[in-house]
Formats: structure tokens, C-alpha cells, sequence
């Protein structure tokens, strides 16, 4: 794979299969890396065509101006036209993600074929990590207070440490004005005019969310003994990708 950058946007690329792009979304103050695994598929680097961005003020990319989700979305729109100008598009979404993940299929309409949403946020509920949003309305303060929560969640083993190495390499006014965002916005997921299927592991399932998911007759994935972070727990995560990508009319 290799790295370019757009726009301010860095962005990694694995060309193979110009019909059909897989857009990877990494969640909340992650990194593309957080799906690295992918490049040790050879059965998806053979098949399709990859696009993996860091989002503004993430990892390797400029914190570029933006109050909203739906700003972040734009970009990747333009990011998606410029280099997948006439590909389909699967998009596999992770955690905080999956807002923007929606925001872009609603742009592109039916060009997206398949969203993959991997504990994708669909309701609100004060166990997220995030939830000190709701009491904070300075950026740097709201920093602070989620890396102190992971900070404890690592100790205890909830959370992973190369997690908390990517939120300190993030830019504070860009994860507050994410997380506000997402808390400010509706879900529509279920609504979607495309193939959904939602990923999630036995260890962090919200139920309200599979109860949200089940009512709209939405395919659900479980991995058994596996957390939020499920492309790192699930030795066959990348295979299950691919059979879902493999299995859908484009």
C-alpha cells in the first residue's frame, strides 16, 4: 500500500480491483491503522481496491476547519470522487466512524452497495468513554478528561494502550467538536438505501442497540469473546470482510 495525501487528507492505497473500492473508517481518535490487518488479507488485496484515510486531525492528517460530522463527511466525499471517481463503494465504518459512514451514503447515494458498521454509534448512552462531552464546553478540558477515562480503562484492561497513544496524537478542538457532533445527532442507519450489516462483539454489545438493529430486520455479526475493537480480536475478522464483500450484488 502506499500513501499519498489530498487536500490536507492523508490517505493509504492498495489499487487492484478499479470496480469496487473498500473505504475504510476508522472510529474516534483512531488512525487508518486501526484496520492494518486488512493488509494481511490476501484474498481482499487481491479483489478489491482499498482506500484508508486518516480523519482531519488524526494520525497523519491536517486538522482542517470543521464544526460538524457532516464537514468531515464532505471531505471524504471529495475524497471518494477524486479517487474512486466510478467505483462502487463498500464502506466498513468502526465505532464513531459510522456517524460520518452514514453522512457519506447519503451524499453518494446508491453508488455505496455495502456498509459495514463495527459497533457502529447508534444510540446514546452515558457508558461511552466519550460521555464527559456532556459536561464539558472547553476542548482542552474535554481532552483531558477522556484521556484520564482511558487512562483508567487501560489499567483495567477495558481498553487497549495503543488506543490512548492515538487520541494523544490527535488534535483536542477536533475529537470535541466529533464527539459533540455525534451526541447532537440522530442516527439514520437503519434507514439507509443500502446493504447494511452491523459487527459487534459478545464482550461490548449494547442491547438497545441489537434491539434497534433486530426491529428494522438488520443483519447482525457477533464474534464471541471479542470487545469494541473487534478487527483486533477476531483472528478471522478480515475473512468474514471479505465473504461480506464477496456476497454482495453490485
Amino acid at each position: 500500500m502506499k500513501n499519498i495525501s489530498y487536500k490536507g487528507l492523508s490517505l493509504r492505497i492498495h489499487d487492484a480491483n478499479p470496480k469496487t473500492h473498500l473505504w475504510f473508517i476508522h472510529g474516534f481518535g483512531e488512525t487508518a491503522a486501526s484496520f492494518s490487518g486488512v493488509e494481511n488479507n490476501e484474498a481482499i488485496l487481491a479483489n478489491y481496491s482499498i482506500r484508508m484515510p486518516d480523519l482531519p486531525g488524526c494520525g497523519n492528517s491536517k486538522a482542517l476547519p470543521f464544526e460538524t460530522i457532516a464537514d468531515t463527511a464532505q471531505i471524504l466525499v471529495e475524497a471518494i470522487n477524486e479517487f474512486s471517481p466510478q467505483s462502487d463503494i463498500i464502506l466498513i465504518a468502526h465505532s464513531m466512524g459510522a456517524p460520518i459512514g452514514e453522512q457519506i451514503t447519503e451524499k453518494l447515494g446508491n453508488r455505496v452497495k455495502l456498509f459495514i458498521s463495527i459497533e457502529g454509534f447508534l444510540i446514546q448512552h452515558k457508558e461511552r468513554f466519550s460521555s464527559p462531552i456532556l459536561h464539558y464546553d472547553d476542548p482542552q478540558q474535554f481532552y483531558e478528561a477522556v484521556v484520564k477515562k482511558l487512562s483508567d480503562l487501560i489499567i483495567v484492561g477495558s481498553v487497549p494502550k495503543k488506543y490512548l497513544e492515538h487520541i494523544l496524537s490527535c488534535t483536542p478542538l477536533v475529537l470535541y467538536a466529533w464527539a459533540k457532533s455525534c451526541y447532537a445527532m440522530t442516527s439514520n442507519y437503519v434507514n439507509l438505501n443500502c446493504k447494511l450489516v452491523y459487527i459487534c462483539g459478545s464482550k461490548s454489545a449494547y442491547q438497545p442497540e441489537l434491539e434497534l438493529l433486530q426491529s428494522a430486520s438488520i443483519d447482525i455479526i457477533q464474534f464471541d469473546n471479542c470487545g469494541h475493537w473487534v478487527m483486533d480480536d477476531a483472528s478471522n475478522f478480515y475473512d468474514e470482510i471479505f465473504r461480506l464483500c464477496s456476497a454482495t450484488k453490485l
